[in-house]
């Protein structure tokens, strides 16, 4: 699946895998200085439950719809805003809103990166749009 940006039809993700579920995240492990380990590996991703999310209560309640990447996997994308949408101790907590833009300047998703929750990106589901190349 690749995932585009509403506003421009930028390519946003290589072709990223589906999982059956979100991961369940593992407390005990860290893989990056002052970060949780990512919440998907590399190359896939994996739909929010339409539920409170466990793994970050500060967070409000997930949109349906809301797709949860690895970082890594959107690399076009660029942290943009001020303030508010950038708060966190050692990154963005993602409490305050999209804060990652796509090139054109849209802000399509939302990178959580704070020590005390998931390290993950969550791509607005009205900011952006799927495409399955294999036309499945």
């Amino acid at each position: 699946m690749l995932f585009h940006c509403a506003k421009c039809g930028a390519e946003l993700t290589p072709d990223l895998t589906r999982l059956p579920e979100l991961p369940a995240p593992d407390p005990d492990h860290r893989d990056r200085a002052h970060h949780a380990p990512p919440t998907v590996p590399r190359g896939a991703w994996a739909l929010v439950p339409d539920s409170d999310d466990p793994r970050a209560p500060g967070l409000p309640r997930a949109a349906p719809g809301v797709r949860v990447l690895h970082p890594e996997d959107v690399p076009t994308l660029r942290e943009r805003g001020h303030g508010r949408n950038l708060e966190g101790c050692c990154g963005p907590h993602g409490g305050n809103g999209p804060n990652l833009a796509c090139p054109c300047g849209c802000l399509v998703a939302t990178l959580l990166a704070d020590c005390l929750g998931p390290w993950e990106v969550r791509l607005h589901p009205l900011r952006t749009w799927a495409h399955d190349p294999a036309g499945a």
